[in-house]
């Protein structure tokens, strides 16, 4: 269990470094192994007790599944499962899966199920969490742009991955947070700050401090 629990919370950070076409590729590999799960087997096991079936890893399977359909049955549950109990394993693994698979159905139907994991104590939702959201591409209100606001005050890829939605959406009000993490320790978080200023602030000059950083080996 904790070799699942360890894999899965590697793949959340690399996932969040790779650029978006390599993810995307990635996931279209993924999806290939999901081939022969039907949409119907998917729907039957994302919300099964995992203590009574005997793969529970193909509750986590059946949600990205789900991430290929269209069908408003498989809608439907994908928004349930990003309600399920973190406490077990298996839930929580299928939760972070389930909430990846609404961002790629982008329905916008999903957004208040997407803001609600930005509270959650599992740092692995609320990155895919917010990715999701970016990829909605949906308004957000003033509290929801607090509650995306308050994910900067996580660990340093948390940050990384908020700063980055906060750029995508070009979002003003968190600037004040960013232009602090502009001098973090850690370049991951100290180079997307300096990105963000630069595109919504129109701040080029903070471009320059990322240049030696490409160089890097």
């Amino acid at each position: 269990i904790q070799i699942i629990e360890s894999t899965e919370y590697c793949r959340s950070k690399v996932n969040n470094k790779i650029s978006g076409s390599a993810y995307s590729q990635m996931t279209e590999r993924f999806d290939n192994l999901t081939e022969g799960l039907t949409e119907e087997k998917a729907i039957s096991l994302i919300l099964a007790d995992p203590e009574k079936l005997d793969r529970p890893v193909d509750k986590y399977m059946a949600a990205t599944r789900l991430g290929a359909s269209n069908s408003e049955e498989s809608h439907q549950v994908l928004l349930a499962a990003t309600e399920l109990n973190p406490e077990n394993l298996y839930d929580r693994i299928t939760r972070r899966k389930a909430i990846d698979a609404l961002g790629r159905r982008k329905d916008p139907r999903a957004k208040p199920y997407l803001i609600k994991v930005l509270s959650c104590q599992d740092e692995a939702a609320v990155i895919n969490a917010i990715d999701a959201i970016t990829k909605l591409g949906e308004v957000l209100t003033k509290n929801e742009v607090g509650l995306l606001i308050n994910t900067l005050g996580g660990e340093d890829i948390q940050k990384r991955a908020a700063i980055q939605a906060l750029c995508k959406m070009q979002i003003t009000d968190a600037r004040s947070k960013i232009d602090s993490l502009s001098n973090d320790a850690n370049p991951l978080v100290s180079g997307a700050a300096k990105a963000y200023l630069a595109k919504v602030f129109n701040q080029t000059e903070k471009l320059n401090d990322l240049i030696p950083q490409l160089n890097d080996k």
